[in-house]
């Protein structure tokens, strides 16, 4: 998956705990694109640089149980770069916490107040998300030691597809065909819920022209639709923004 390649990638660039595997990986033609697409900048301060840094005995990766199988997959593709530091799996539940959790340094998951209470010795918390609302003063945070990082436009390419995938089943009425199927009923016409076509004669409003938004307007502009969008920046459009 891309973006678990991109996520990893990302990963090594951020931080220079990693193994000898990933020395000059800032400098591969990958990691240079990538550095281009995600607009990824160097922070004010080197995350090694922290007093408190020092190489951590595990990293943590904290995902809910019902994706717990991304948790896994996530281990396994950084693996390769984390050399001989051990990688634990949480996933919150009913039972109490075990004791490991409260010995983490580096985590890796959505960040969560209910979360970071359990993580007093924090020092780098990688977020799956590109919102940071979940652990801001928003939720009730109300101060912390430690490094914040997200996966900005890393989530983008996915996210836009599932986009363009709605926009097409909407167009083609066909969340209203796949019910009738699942109830055994043959219907050659349905009412439909938006007035079908082609997308070659719609026009598509993307709100806020950011990462995912960029990939939604490049995708439908393929399709052939007119794409205007509102962006919150000074900045012109892309070519593929009639407006």
């Amino acid at each position: 998956m891309a973006y678990l390649k991109h996520l990893v990638l990302c990963l090594s660039l951020t931080t220079l705990f990693l193994s000898p595997n990933a020395a000059g990986l800032e400098n591969s033609l990958e990691a240079q694109t990538l550095i281009q697409e995600l607009s990824i900048r160097e922070g004010g301060e080197a995350l090694h640089l922290n007093p408190k840094w020092k190489k951590p005995e595990f990293i943590l990766i904290v995902v809910p149980q019902q994706i717990k199988i991304y948790g896994k997959m996530i281990a396994q593709a950084i693996k390769p770069i984390a050399g001989d530091i051990d990688i634990k799996i949480y996933s919150p539940g009913s039972v109490d916490s075990p004791s490991y959790v409260e010995q983490a340094e580096v985590v890796i998951g959505f960040c969560r107040k209910s979360l970071l209470d359990q993580l007093p010795k924090l020092i780098w918390f990688q977020n799956l998300g590109s919102g940071s609302e979940g652990c801001s003063s928003l939720s009730g945070v109300s101060g912390g030691d430690f490094t914040l990082t997200n996966i900005r436009k890393i989530a983008a390419v996915p996210i836009a597809e599932h986009a363009i995938s709605m926009v097409l089943m909407l167009n083609k009425n066909l969340h209203r065909y796949h019910h009738n199927q699942r109830q055994g009923e043959w219907k050659r016409y349905v009412k439909p819920s938006v007035i079908t076509g082609e997308l070659s004669d719609k026009t598509l409003l993307v709100l806020g022209l950011g990462g995912i938004g960029s990939q939604i307007a490049k995708r439908a502009d393929a399709l052939g639709m007119r794409v205007i969008a509102t962006r919150n920046s000074s900045r012109s459009g892309p070519d593929y923004v009639a407006r």
